[in-house]
């Protein structure tokens, strides 16, 4: 449990340093928007998506493992339920990469 939880504390200062670079680069995207050559946008509005996507995930698995802990009866498919969100939260969300094609490029 304590793995999953650096883990989180870890995906959400990673969230938070890409996010504060995705504001900075807004800039450009939306002179990069104003052009005839647009290139950026898509990329863009699709690394947004992709790390709110992330954000969501991981808090949701995080507040369903606490929910279950906090229960007093834990049953053999809360067990399970625990072990999959940790996974979830440990890994990363794949549903993100299939919402959005795969991890958006440019990321680390």
């Amino acid at each position: 449990m304590t793995i999953v939880v650096v883990s989180f504390v870890y995906r959400f200062c990673v969230f938070h340093a890409e996010w504060v670079y995705i504001q900075i680069f807004s800039v450009w995207v939306a002179i990069s928007y104003l052009t005839v050559d647009n290139n950026m946008i898509n990329d863009y509005l699709k690394r947004v998506g992709y790390e709110f996507t992330n954000l969501i995930i991981a808090v949701s698995a995080m507040a369903g493992i606490i929910e279950i802990i906090a229960k007093k009866d834990i049953g053999a498919g809360d067990v399970m339920l625990v072990i999959g969100l940790g996974f979830i939260e440990l890994k990363g969300a794949g549903i993100a990469n299939v919402i959005f094609g795969g991890r958006p490029s440019g990321g680390g």
